[in-house]
């Protein structure tokens, strides 16, 4: 019995060591598989980025004749100078999402006074019912709420009570203030604009050390964030948590179901008619680690009129009212590309793979929106000396700055000295600035505007959502170009969406996309039939009538060739790699391979043909 106690034991921890260790080879190959694909990425824009930058004309110069470090400056080039000022000014903040951007520069001196908003000149205008219009307020941006206009968003968080995760209470109680000294909340619910207050956590760190705390640090949560929402009259919380892991999906779980319960009591003793309930959001990241946050428990959860948690639907609501997924920050830091691709190319992240992956969880998508981006990513891209050979040029390129869309207009696009050239990206449906400089090196600016934000929009529509959601408010601010698509898109039901992926690719590339998703059942079938063709023409070949045919005509035998032709084609790219990969040295050219297959075809068939058997009468 003491032995087999032990041989379990220590099959048990081998069971957990052999878990944890596939868990970490699973990590380990999602990491190699995007570097793999970054790593194509940008090789399969280098030519591209040769091309601007002038280094294509600079290999095919003559070395005596010119210098290395010279370009060609008949391309638009601009001076080191704009660069240096591109470099230095100011900027609204460094990073996005829970970094404090440090002072806001108010860059109102290059614009000029601000514009008033104006939707046509109407302000009556209401987000449908049936839809949502989601948008978030950061702090960082402060009294910008004074422009929005309220009436063209169903809903506004507050960006964000940032939770101390051993405490529970706010790390940035200063930056609150926005919230508790000024009108923003009466203002929002003046436009029957429903009001929700951020909270934050992030890291799966602070996330760990959060849920790993005793009782009291969420009940001081629960206590410090209901006294905040209910003070100023507001409707919920919006809970963005960002990072995390696996291991607290459970405990995920129960926290947002005690918090729901703590809101719900909590209003209940406010209002004393009963007529309202709190309204609870989450956040969920765009990639497969959405898993980890119990989408079908939570989205099965109802609470009863008493505050308990129940599946029953008869006098229930949901516990979850609104589940965003946040449709941005795919970017790679070294591989140029948007950082909200409605599509991408070999598989890699893009709204269209988000939507699959949500879609396998089976949440209701009349709870869900859409939120993408109001800035844009910059990259540096500069021509190094390769590493290899020491002369060829190379190409590096990285992440410089996030953008906000006023800054791309203001700085960029607007700027009359500044030369540069705007590309739209079918594919991802972005937008790409290339402005390039006269010491080879460029700035590369990917980014939405209100013409492929009206396509993603399309897409969230079609896709049977909700609505969409806005990161951030405020980083559009003095424009209205954007403003007006959420007006002629969202208030009226007129509007009739078109799925922008099906317009882009059409049925050819949708069902040669399909090939390629199951290519693998294919290629068997493929298999499969050509051994059927083969062993039947080897079956008919066996026959001397069949061969006297095709040999009395030079039609049957041009056709018998030809079919040699294509079933050796496979053969000889085989032997090919199988020679060449096993070391033997021997490579055949791929212009080679259809001379040899097109001669072992003819020679087949011509040997082929002289094979007679004798018919033998039977008695």
């Amino acid at each position: 019995m003491k032995k087999f106690k032990k041989y379990f034991r220590l099959f048990i921890i081998s069971l957990l060591i052999f878990n944890t260790s596939c868990d970490e080879l699973r990590k380990i190959d999602r990491s190699l598989s995007r570097s793999f694909r970054d790593i194509n990425r940008i090789e399969n824009r280098k030519n591209y980025y040769s091309k601007k930058l002038g280094l294509d004309k600079l290999k095919t110069k003559d070395k005596k004749d010119s210098n290395p470090n010279q370009v060609d400056n008949t391309t638009p080039y601009n001076t080191i100078n704009q660069k240096n000022m591109i470099n230095q000014y100011g900027y609204m903040f460094e990073i996005i999402n829970g970094v404090d951007p440090g002072k806001v520069i108010d860059n109102e001196s290059v614009t000029g006074p601000p514009k008033l908003f104006s939707v046509y000149d109407s302000l009556n205008n209401q987000i449908r019912k049936d839809v949502e219009v989601f948008g978030w307020h950061p702090y960082w941006m402060k009294s910008k709420w004074e422009n929005y206009p309220f009436h063209l968003l169903s809903t506004v968080s507050y960006f964000s009570y940032k939770i101390e995760p051993t405490t529970g209470a706010a790390q940035n109680p200063s930056e609150l203030l926005g919230w508790t000294d000024s009108e923003f909340v009466k203002y929002a619910k003046k436009s029957k604009t429903r009001v929700l207050l951020t909270v934050s956590l992030h890291g799966e760190k602070n996330i760990n050390s959060f849920f790993e705390s005793d009782y009291q640090t969420k009940q001081t949560l629960f206590k410090n964030v209901s006294e905040l929402v209910l003070s100023k009259g507001a409707d919920g919380v919006d809970l963005n948590f960002e990072n995390l892991p696996s291991s607290k999906r459970k405990e995920f779980l129960e926290f947002v179901k005690d918090f729901k319960i703590y809101l719900h009591k909590e209003y209940y003793k406010k209002n004393l008619d009963n007529a309202s309930t709190p309204f609870l959001s989450i956040t969920l990241p765009a990639s497969a680690s959405m898993q980890n946050y119990s989408l079908p428990e939570l989205s099965n959860l109802k609470i009863s009129k008493s505050g308990d948690i129940t599946k029953d639907k008869n006098k229930s609501k949901d516990v979850i009212n609104l589940f965003i997924i946040m449709g941005y920050d795919y970017q790679s830091n070294q591989s140029p590309g948007p950082t909200s691709p409605l599509q991408s190319e070999k598989n890699s992240p893009s709204l269209l793979k988000t939507m699959e992956i949500f879609d396998s969880f089976g949440v209701s998508k009349d709870r869900t929106i859409l939120a993408l981006p109001y800035y844009g990513l910059m990259y540096d891209i500069k021509s190094v000396k390769d590493s290899l050979s020491g002369n060829q040029m190379d190409i590096k390129a990285e992440i410089e700055r996030k953008l906000t869309y006023k800054e791309i207009n203001d700085f960029f696009i607007n700027d009359p000295n500044l030369k540069y050239q705007i590309d739209l990206d079918l594919i991802s449906m972005s937008k790409e600035i290339s402005i390039v400089f006269d010491d080879n090196s460029m700035k590369e600016i990917f980014y939405d505007d209100a013409f492929t934000l009206e396509k993603k929009y399309a897409f969230a529509m079609t896709q049977g959502l909700k609505g969409v959601g806005i990161w951030a408010l405020g980083y559009d601010d003095g424009r209205y170009d954007l403003w007006n698509l959420i007006d002629n898109s969202f208030t009226t039901d007129e509007k009739t969406f078109t799925d922008p992926v099906a317009e882009i690719n059409g049925y050819p590339v949708k069902f040669a996309k399909s090939l390629i998703k199951d290519k693998n059942i294919f290629v068997v079938i493929i298999i499969f039939l050509f051994m059927s063709v083969i062993i039947s023409s080897i079956i008919l070949l066996n026959d001397w009538r069949v061969r006297q045919k095709i040999s009395s005509s030079k039609l049957n035998s041009l056709i018998m060739v030809s079919i040699c032709y294509v079933f050796l084609i496979p053969l000889i790219v085989w032997l090919n790699e199988f020679l060449y990969a096993d070391g033997y040295g021997i490579y055949i050219k791929s212009e080679l391979n259809l001379y040899l297959s097109m001669f072992l075809g003819a020679l087949f068939y011509y040997l082929g043909s002289k094979i007679t058997i004798k018919k033998q009468d039977k008695p």
